[in-house]
């Protein structure tokens, strides 16, 4: 039993490393590591035409708990690697705690429409349109109920970019700056990266985002603007000891990602959604 419970905890130590990774550009990866009920969630799947027409595959994670739907759905904007099912030990603990999760992969990741991606590139701006057709979809699904989004990394970008309203935003490892990410990618990697959208343009929409944000940042990420995280609109910033997009991991005490749960649990108490 205590050799099961070892290996168990070593398998979600692996897939945390794997999407806490930065990829220094897009890499993604069409196999799925695992479905939701691999880990015993239920959930329905979803295939979602966007407005120019790719067909989108979600996940619809259904709440764990009997009886304890807290009538809010979290939709997941992922990294820029891997695919959906790299993020589900991060959808677990919420859907444990009540909530609906929706996951969904971008075009050219996991079982969505195939789409030629150039590896150097930071990010698509159809991804933006992936994601408000998800988010489309979700809101109609469930009229009654609050929408916010868990955004990681790249994901953050995209949930930025979007103009379509959402209830709140939880921002995991929050990309402030393009320039800055752009500039440390580089001399990482020593090739250029094509961002297609200007700083200016970014810095505008970051900085007029109004939505009630809960900001986790690791105290040892090279990759984030602090200086543009001190200025967001009605924001509440955790820092934790770690890197990019470690949160989860640092933030556990009994189970996987219960602190950061009850983190974004009192945030939304606090400002309540």
């Amino acid at each position: 039993m205590r050799k099961k419970l070892v290996m168990k905890k070593s398998f979600i130590l692996l897939f945390v490393l794997l999407q806490s990774i930065v990829s220094f550009g897009l890499k993604p990866i069409k196999e799925y590591k695992m479905r939701p009920d691999s880990l015993g969630l239920k959930y329905t799947q979803d295939t979602i035409r966007t407005s120019d027409n790719f067909q989108l595959i979600s996940w619809d994670i259904q709440p764990q708990v009997d009886n304890e739907n807290n009538k809010t759905v979290i939709l997941f904007a992922y990294q820029d690697m891997g695919n959906m099912s790299y993020v589900l030990y991060n959808a677990m603990p919420f859907a444990k705690a009540g909530f609906h999760v929706v996951l969904f992969d971008y075009r050219g990741f996991g079982a969505s429409q195939a789409f030629p991606i150039n590896e150097n590139q930071l990010f698509y701006n159809e991804y933006v349109i992936d994601f408000d057709a998800v988010l489309k979809h979700t809101k109609e699904k469930y009229k009654e109920d609050k929408v916010g989004v868990w955004s990681g990394s790249m994901g953050t970008i995209i949930a930025t970019l979007s103009d379509k309203a959402i209830d709140f935003l939880i921002a995991d490892s929050y990309i402030t700056n393009l320039d800055y990410v752009k500039n440390t990618i580089e001399k990482a990697k020593g090739k250029a990266l094509i961002v297609p959208v200007s700083e200016k343009e970014y810095e505008e929409k970051i900085l007029k985002n109004a939505i009630p944000k809960i900001v986790f940042i690791g105290k040892e990420d090279k990759i984030i603007d602090r200086g543009i995280i001190e200025k967001l609109k009605n924001k509440e910033v955790v820092e934790y000891d770690g890197g990019h997009l470690q949160g989860m991991w640092k933030l556990t005490e009994k189970t996987y990602g219960d602190v950061y749960v009850e983190k974004v649990q009192a945030f939304l108490k606090e400002k309540n959604i």
